[in-house]
């Protein structure tokens, strides 16, 4: 018995009898499913790109044009802003490195301190999904406190 990959980056399995006849399988899907386990942090006035972290995401075939709506950012918030339009830099099966986030021209966040972040990812090549995480904005480092004298 042993596992394959296709071209579609989908893995398969197979049994071989003593007869020496294969008998290919797949997996349920739970195994194949899209999954995000991390995000890296929003923080407003200062996030540009983010890194998602996970599984099955497929391979993306070009890294400088917009993702096609295989991965989507969402800001839930009551006053208008400016959305973030994510331009994939990076997709691996693994991560995904997005940047360009809605930066206006005078340079404002689009991330507001407790704005909710929801982000959706569809694999590249099946179109399955989407997996989501959601994440709060928070407020950018004051660094270390430091005594009055």
């Amino acid at each position: 018995m042993g596992y394959y990959q296709d071209k579609n980056c989908k893995h398969h399995g197979f049994i071989r009898t003593a007869q020496g006849a294969l008998t290919s399988f797949d997996a349920p899907c739970e195994g194949n499913a899209v999954a995000i386990p991390s995000v890296s942090p929003f923080v407003a006035g200062v996030t540009k790109s983010i890194t998602i972290k996970g599984q099955h995401f497929g391979i993306y075939p070009s890294p400088t044009v917009p993702a096609e709506g295989r991965v989507i950012i969402e800001v839930n918030r009551s006053s208008p802003g400016c959305g973030p339009f994510p331009l994939v830099m990076r997709w691996s099966n693994t991560e995904i490195v997005v940047a360009g986030l809605g930066w206006p021209s005078n340079g404002t966040c689009p991330f507001r301190v407790r704005d909710q972040v929801i982000i959706g990812v569809w694999n590249a090549q099946t179109g399955t999904g989407p997996a989501s995480h959601e994440s709060t904005v928070g407020g950018p480092s004051r660094g270390p406190a430091r005594r009055v004298p």
